[in-house]
């Protein structure tokens, strides 16, 4: 039986694939001379970290690790994550690579906004219900938000507050301060504890009870009223507007 006749490989195929592999060959080395240059070389080594100014509370010292460290080779997310533990004030916070050797961060700051007395311990939250600090001291430019006891695991620097108590008095401060005719009139307490009767005392001691349903269009209501000028503030208790007509009671 006669045999097979093998297949001869094209010359040409052999070329190909000989100039294939050199191929290969150069780009792979090209990659790690390039990857070699841009991962050793000195001129990439971070020299400085440079904080933007609306944040200089951030310390530079807290990047002494950073220095010295390849600028291609630094985890930004690591560095990221300890900014934000560090200082929950911040916000919006961005670390760039500055080609060819230098880290900035920019961010904006958490403003304090409320504070919340939870036992023996005053909580200062931004508008978003972040926690920023914790005192034991009551700062009196600041609402003070009475609220149901808090959990003690929940309580911690950078956490949000997520209760409905807390984001009902948060909602209620912020649409008081843009209600026109309100403006100039200051919170002093936001009591909370019962949505159903929610108490508003001002600083000028006037007493103002809302509840949570249709909040904002009650509080336009009492701006409206306040308008007027007909009610004697330094004679009236407060002002209850949670049914359709006011009601006002004098002291």
């Amino acid at each position: 039986m006669p045999r097979k006749k093998k297949k001869k490989i094209s010359p040409l195929l052999i070329r190909i694939l000989f100039i294939g592999a050199i191929g290969l060959m150069c780009v792979g080395s090209v990659y790690y001379g390039v990857k070699h240059f841009f991962t050793e070389a000195a001129y990439f080594d971070i020299d400085d970290v440079v904080v933007d100014q609306s944040v200089l509370f951030i310390h530079a010292g807290d990047f002494s690790r950073v220095k010295g460290k390849n600028i291609f080779m630094v985890d930004i997310k690591q560095i990221h994550e300890r900014i934000t533990r560090r200082y929950p004030q911040v916000k919006d916070l961005k670390i760039l690579r500055q080609f060819p050797n230098r880290i900035f961060i920019t961010a904006e700051q958490r403003m304090p906004f409320v504070q919340i007395k939870n036992h023996s311990q005053v909580l200062t939250l931004d508008e978003y219900a972040i926690i920023i600090s914790t005192t034991s001291k009551q700062n009196d430019k600041l609402p003070l938000v009475i609220c149901p006891s808090l959990k003690k695991t929940k309580i911690r620097p950078g956490v949000s507050l997520k209760i409905k108590e807390i984001k009902t008095a948060l909602s209620i401060i912020r649409f008081f301060r843009s209600t026109r005719q309100l403006s100039i009139y200051s919170i002093k307490k936001v009591d909370v504890r019962n949505l159903s009767k929610i108490m508003l005392e001002l600083t000028n001691d006037l007493v103002i009870i809302l509840d949570w349903d249709q909040l904002h269009h009650k509080i336009k209501i009492l701006g409206l009223l306040l308008a007027q000028g007909k009610i004697d503030i330094s004679q009236t208790k407060y002002i209850d507007v949670r049914s359709k007509d006011p009601v006002i009671r004098t002291k």
